[in-house]
């Protein structure tokens, strides 16, 4: 069925690097011709949402989605999941598409300047935001996101207007009101890749860190038993968040992951004679966890807390043992090229958003991964295990039936 993954053109903001690219360049590109606004712009200040004079500016769906963006700003403000990620001041571009992705309409959140070609949205109908309508900009910031531009049909992390940078993302019906939890919603869409710009902004980078271009995935480690450990850290993280979970179990499970990630690592030093810090496991695979991970454990709990189809949505929302078969209407992969694009790339959102809400639910100051560390250098350094508690740790996981399990279905997907 046709669908949208949760994943969808997330990036890796080391540089505004990654595999789903900012469409960059300048905004100086040919524009649809504009139409007239269908409502004089008053060409006045400003005023506070609240005294805003009552408009009709908005249809249903404008209303329904100026209401998530409202929720989402007072969720990060008052859930304090992210303490430093500023989502209610940030400036924000919307353009509402039809099916042919054409522009029907444009708001402006968080405006930087006085712009005389647009309305400020009335309080009857703004939720309390600082929004502008402005259909004179909807044309020339929709060409810009046109794949035909360079762009990605989606959003752009920093698009200008009168010398301002705003975040510019289009959002259309079926991806305001969504049906189906593993289609991405707009509100989700739009928190994860502003929160790419808050990384690229406040995260302290590392020497360590270098992303693998799609185009050379293949050159991450594939072996069959490297997969199996992939694959069983996947299984010890299914089910997250649970809100169940204590301190000491989170700790626990903790431990778990650290370890298939530590195997890993070992394994890629094995073939290769690399250090550590020279492994594609370490410098690509535990860098996206710190960095993709955490956009996706930021849109997954918004998602969860503001969107009923949400409500009980797991960062690994499917049975890891069986991608190769079709769940909720879809398999996460069917060949080899699939399957190497998930295991050297798309599980890192999984695993990291994952062990990030273990060290929150642990009660570990989330702060760190700003300041450089990965979710797997966190664990390490505060849940450390001797090497024997390791190999004992190791042992008890592979003398369960359920790796059995692990290992069967790793070999079959390296049959694809």
């Amino acid at each position: 069925m046709n669908r949208t993954i949760r994943t969808t053109c997330t990036s890796l903001l080391l540089v505004i690097l990654s595999a789903c690219q900012d469409s960059g360049g300048s905004n100086a590109i040919k524009p649809s011709k504009p139409t007239a606004p269908t409502t004089k712009p008053t060409g006045s200040s400003l005023v506070t949402p609240a005294q805003a004079p009552n408009t009709e500016l908005t249809q249903a769906i404008d209303k329904d989605f100026l209401k998530q963006l409202r929720q989402a700003k007072d969720f990060f403000k008052q859930s304090q999941i992210w303490p430093s990620y500023q989502y209610g001041q940030t400036s924000q571009l919307y353009v509402r598409v039809d099916g042919n992705n054409e522009p029907q309409t444009a708001i402006m959140l968080n405006p930087q300047s006085h712009l005389k070609q647009g309305q400020q949205i009335g309080a009857n109908e703004n939720y309390g935001l600082t929004a502008l309508h402005l259909e004179h900009e909807m044309h020339q910031a929709n060409d810009k996101l046109r794949a035909s531009n360079g762009g990605n049909d989606t959003f752009e992390f920093y698009y200008s207007v009168d010398g301002h940078n705003y975040y510019l993302q289009r959002y259309k019906p079926s991806s305001v009101n969504v049906t189906h939890p593993d289609f991405t919603a707009d509100i989700a869409l739009a928190v994860h890749e502003i929160f790419h710009n808050h990384q690229a902004a406040e995260f302290k980078t590392s020497p360590h860190t270098q992303q693998l271009p799609f185009e050379q995935l293949n050159q991450y480690p594939n072996s069959l038993q490297f997969r199996t450990l992939q694959l069983a850290q996947l299984a010890i993280l299914q089910g997250l968040p649970d809100k169940t979970m204590t301190a000491e179990e989170a700790k626990k499970q903790l431990q778990e992951y650290w370890l298939m990630a530590h195997e890993q690592i070992k394994l890629e030093q094995a073939a290769t004679g690399k250090t550590k810090q020279q492994t594609w496991v370490y410098r690509h695979g535990m860098s996206q966890e710190r960095y993709e991970g955490s956009a996706q454990y930021i849109d997954v709990m918004l998602s969860r807390a503001i969107l009923p189809v949400y409500a009980k949505h797991k960062f690994i929302s499917f049975d890891p043992l069986q991608m190769d078969n079709e769940q909720g209407g879809y398999s996460r992969f069917n060949n080899a090229e699939q399957s190497t694009q998930y295991f050297a790339f798309n599980i890192f959102y999984d695993t990291g958003s994952s062990a990030i809400w273990l060290l929150n639910q642990a009660g570990f100051d989330l702060a760190n991964i700003e300041q450089g560390e990965t979710p797997y250098d966190m664990v390490g350094r505060l849940l450390p295990m001797s090497p024997d508690e390791q190999q004992t740790l190791l042992q008890e996981l592979q003398s369960s039936t359920h790796w059995q399990a692990v290992a069967a279905a790793a070999a079959r997907y390296q049959q694809l």
